[in-house]
């Protein structure tokens, strides 16, 4: 593995600055890991104005699945 690279996978390598600034973003979101519950709110919010933005009713299953694919 070359120096500044970081090695994702079979014939996948990130460039040193995407690899820098990912492991910047992985430090921060560490460093913060005891208030991670209060962005649940924000969260929510975000994803009830992404509901009314919408310009169709989606299908029942795409909350299920968003609700499945959130809790893993």
């Amino acid at each position: 593995m070359a120096e500044g690279r970081i090695d994702a996978g079979p014939g996948f390598r990130l460039p040193a600055p995407a690899a820098a600034g990912l492991a910047t973003i992985a430090d921060a979101l560490g460093s913060e890991r005891e208030i991670w519950p209060l962005w649940l709110p924000v969260a929510a919010g975000i994803g009830i104005l992404g509901y009314f933005a919408l310009s169709f009713e989606p299908a029942w299953w795409v909350g299920v699945a968003a609700t499945l694919g959130a809790g893993t």
